[in-house]
């Protein structure tokens, strides 16, 4: 009888240390700065659903609701308040590992590393808000419908709606 451990390869090996590469650039010192307007502003208003004196206002309810829920279980501090975005900024690098049939297994393993060091998208996964919610949520529904995971897919696409505007597309906006 084979055991999930004896299922792995040198290739899943790496794709672990991508993930966990990745993970780590944006969890250690999460904390250590100072929110900006918008973040404070998200932030807050999560904190305000911990104590039970709002509703959700902000157009980025995916990342209020997640936040005062980790806030709620242990404190009100930068380190929560951008967690939920870190987490989704790691996942991410999932991206890479559902596309390797299709790009092929060398050019995902770049992909992977990629993904877990781009200084855009390890930026982008340390600040307050929902945009990284949105833009992984999307890319991974996207690969999901393709791969035929319809159900998944679907969970996906409508969580990426919840994380705001960032995925929002204006006609106007179009440079042609």
């Amino acid at each position: 009888m084979k055991t999930w451990l004896s299922k792995l390869t040198f290739e899943t090996g790496l794709y672990f240390l991508a993930f966990a590469l990745g993970g780590l650039v944006r969890i250690v010192l999460l904390g250590h700065t100072a929110p900006g307007d918008t973040e404070a502003r998200l932030a807050l208003q999560a904190m305000d659903l911990v104590r039970g004196g709002g509703v959700v206002s902000a157009p980025e309810p995916g990342y209020i609701l997640l936040t005062s829920l980790v806030m709620f279980l242990f404190d009100a501090t930068n380190f929560t308040a951008r967690l939920w975005p870190a987490l989704a900024g790691t996942l991410l690098i999932a991206a890479a590992w559902l596309l390797r049939d299709q790009i092929g297994r060398k050019p995902a393993l770049i992909l992977a590393f990629l993904l877990a060091l781009d200084p855009v998208l390890v930026a982008a996964s340390r600040t307050a808000s929902g945009s990284m919610l949105a833009v992984v949520c999307l890319v991974l529904g996207g690969i999901l419908l393709l791969r035929g995971k319809s159900a998944w897919a679907g969970a996906f696409l409508g969580l990426g709606l919840l994380g705001g505007p960032a995925v929002a597309f204006d006609a106007h906006d179009d440079p042609m």
